[in-house]
């Protein structure tokens, strides 16, 4: 089996065992929901009446041998909190890099509350471009990554008490994690000349011969006033 073939059985097999359902909502998801966005749901039960949870975001090499901490135990408390991974931030090289290497490796969302954690993770194809198979892309290269936005769109801290083991929180931790790219360098090129771009299509070309080295991208432009322009590296 080649390695694509059997990434798209681990992340299909992943995503199905670490569904959890508690009546009829999803417990635990990962869902792309626009290039480069994606959405995610985590749920943990921990002892005790709590008002917070601890969040990481990290990426991993598909042999799950290296990782990077893009965000590192952050403090969950409410809906609307968003965290910012720039430039400036000593570990945002390294994570650019990985978004943008062309080879297929996990992303992964941990909640924690000491001693208890649950995470899930996904694969780049999917949570970057929506596609298991790797057909529209593997990740961004090709593009200029400018930040790494996570923002808290949901939160609920339930109480509750069990005869046996005592007081308990259930908390829920929805979010949205965005990759914030660059302009392509021909778009910028077709406006610096006084055309106004009303169409492209940028289609991502990531390992196209099995060598796990970036093959390239093909961008096609529209322009009204120039009609078609077209690049390849």
């Amino acid at each position: 089996m080649n390695r694509s073939g059997m990434m798209v059985k681990l992340v299909s097999f992943m995503l199905l065992s670490a569904t959890l359902f508690r009546g009829n909502a999803v417990a635990i998801s990962l869902k792309n929901i626009d290039v480069g966005v994606f959405k995610f749901r985590l749920d943990l039960r921990v002892a005790d009446e709590v008002d917070y949870a601890k969040l990481d975001l990290i990426f991993l090499e598909f042999s799950e041998l290296k990782e990077i901490i893009v965000f590192d135990g952050l403090t969950i408390t409410n809906a609307g909190q968003t965290f910012v991974a720039t430039k400036t931030d000593i570990d945002f090289p390294a994570a650019a890099v990985f978004l943008t290497n062309g080879v297929s490796d996990w992303i992964k969302v941990l909640i924690a509350k000491t001693p208890m954690s649950k995470s899930i993770k996904g694969t780049e194809p999917y949570l970057l471009l929506g596609d298991y198979t790797g057909n529209s892309g593997i990740d961004l290269a090709g593009l200029v990554i400018e930040s790494i936005e996570l923002q808290i769109t949901y939160t609920d801290f339930e109480t509750g008490f069990d005869p046996d083991q005592g007081s308990f929180t259930d908390i829920e931790v929805d979010g949205e994690v965005t990759i914030i790219t660059g302009p392509i360098p021909i778009i910028m090129f077709a406006e610096a000349y006084g055309s106004t771009v009303s169409d492209y299509n940028y289609s991502i070309i990531s390992d196209a011969d099995g060598d796990g080295d970036v093959d390239g991208f093909d961008l096609s432009i529209f322009s009204e006033s120039y009609g078609a322009l077209g690049g390849s590296d």
